[in-house]
């Protein structure tokens, strides 16, 4: 099986990325790619458009979330979190929003 970086930012990253999601999937279905993943940068806006794409093109979408924390550990200042079933990707959706509108300094803590 032939897999694209999983850490990819699309234009739903703003000032990180300019990749269309219209030309990473074509690009991906025209390589042969049975699988394409993203993760944007704090934001699931553009899963619903990458989802439908994907499958219109038979390519197995993987759904991820850059997600800036904040800690007490300098080491530790983003996650990559990745979906692994509709659940994960619900929950997925509950964090983004949770870092955009209630905790915008999301905070790991002991």
């Amino acid at each position: 099986m032939k897999f694209v970086n999983l850490y990819l930012q699309t234009e739903y990253s703003l000032l990180a990325s300019t990749l269309k999601l219209n030309h990473l999937i074509s690009k991906a279905k025209e390589y042969g790619y049975e699988a394409l993943g993203i993760a944007d940068h704090n934001n699931m806006h553009g899963v619903v458009k990458f989802y439908s794409k994907c499958v219109e093109n038979n390519i197995k979408p993987i759904i991820g979330l850059h997600l800036d924390v904040a800690s007490d550990f300098s080491y530790l200042n983003s996650l990559l979190l990745y979906a692994k079933n509709n659940n994960g990707y619900r929950n997925l959706l509950k964090i983004s929003s949770i870092k955009n509108t209630v905790n915008k300094d999301l905070k790991i803590e002991d």
